[in-house]
């Protein structure tokens, strides 16, 4: 067995993870069968990266071991006034970081080519949609609008982009962490952007009631001139503040369908509550699927490339995601008005 793999499936039986949450069913029989035929022969291509990418591993992490096990040493012996105890713990956390270094580059090139091969043929199942890495959103403006948190650390990873129910969509993975020594987590979820038909006057934000509206947004409430937005529901009031440039266009927004049907996707959306921000005929949500929660995963680099049924845990992945779309996209009568629930099955050729 290869060092690498070795390694490997010993930190898992050390560390084990949770097992994978997904459902059977996302695609029927018969599309999940033309998609296995389809991805045969890439997943084929797939095992042959894979075990090169294993060998590259191979060969240079018991060099880069020891020179970060010896380098460790060394400083740890400078900085601890000669503690052989303290500069072998330097010692064994150098190694490690010699290990993390000759592992990280192979593994990232499988994990990235596994996502673009496999990932496409998959989402082309539920519409006219694609797959492909993340292309950052400006996030420095969606937190100053109120859509997302304040941060200082980003993860952008995956993006599923095309028409869906008739509508352009973009969603985009995203892990927002405030950075520094003991950076935490404060969104970890779905930027989801909707264009609709017909344009939004003005500009909405609605966001949980103490939550995500920090120094940035009031800064940027009092010099844009957006003003709070009373509405006739007090449990919305309760739980939701709405900033609005058009008071008008903010209730014909958010009409009393539209209030009941946001605090029931806020009830069935894990971690923080939903966010949204709609303007110039654009509808944006962040939308939270729970911490820990990663979405779209490949198989580990020590398992084979075919190896248990990844194709329907990343369908049951990108189906998870689209039932969030279909939550926002029933939240507004304009996008009602142009879409139609969707059939799944029938994937397009690539």
């Amino acid at each position: 067995m290869s060092f690498t793999v070795a390694l490997l499936k010993l930190g898992e039986s050390l560390w084990p993870k949770p097992p994978r949450q997904y459902h059977v069913g996302a695609l029927d029989d018969s599309t999940l069968a033309a998609v296995k035929a389809r991805v045969r022969p890439i997943l084929e291509e797939l095992e042959t990266l894979r075990q090169r990418c294993i060998g590259q591993i191979d060969f240079w992490a018991p060099l880069m071991i020891l020179a970060g096990a010896f380098l460790a040493f060394v400083a740890g012996m400078i900085f601890e006034d000669g503690s052989m105890l303290a500069a072998t713990i330097w010692g064994v956390f150098g190694g490690f970081i010699g290990w993390a270094g000759a592992y990280a580059g192979p593994a990232l090139t499988y994990r990235r080519a596994y996502k673009e091969s496999i990932i496409p043929h998959l989402t082309a199942c539920f519409g006219d949609l694609d797959y492909r890495p993340a292309e950052e959103p400006d996030l420095k403006r969606l937190a100053k609008l109120g859509l997302v948190p304040g941060y200082g650390k980003t993860k952008i990873e995956d993006e599923i982009f095309g028409t869906y129910r008739g509508v352009g969509i973009n969603i985009v993975e995203a892990t927002l962490e405030t950075g520094g020594k003991n950076s935490k987590v404060v969104f970890n979820g779905l930027l989801t952007e909707l264009r609709l038909p017909g344009r939004f006057a003005g500009l909405t934000v609605v966001a949980k009631d103490g939550g995500v509206f920090g120094n940035t947004f009031r800064e940027f409430v009092r010099t844009s001139g957006l003003e709070r937005v009373r509405l006739e529901d007090p449990r919305f009031e309760d739980r939701y503040q709405v900033y609005s440039s058009d008071q008008i266009a903010a209730r014909a927004l958010l009409t009393p369908a539209v209030m009941e049907r946001l605090m029931e996707l806020d009830c069935h959306t894990e971690g923080d509550p939903p966010r949204l921000l709609a303007e110039g005929g654009t509808l944006r949500m962040a939308l939270s699927k729970g911490k820990g929660v990663d979405l779209f995963e490949p198989p580990s680099i020590a398992d084979p490339a075919h190896s248990g049924d990844m194709l329907v845990a990343l369908s049951s992945d990108i189906e998870s995601v689209l039932r969030l779309v279909d939550a926002v996209l029933d939240l507004t009568p304009m996008a009602q008005a142009r879409t139609s629930v969707p059939v799944v099955g029938g994937a397009k050729a690539r």
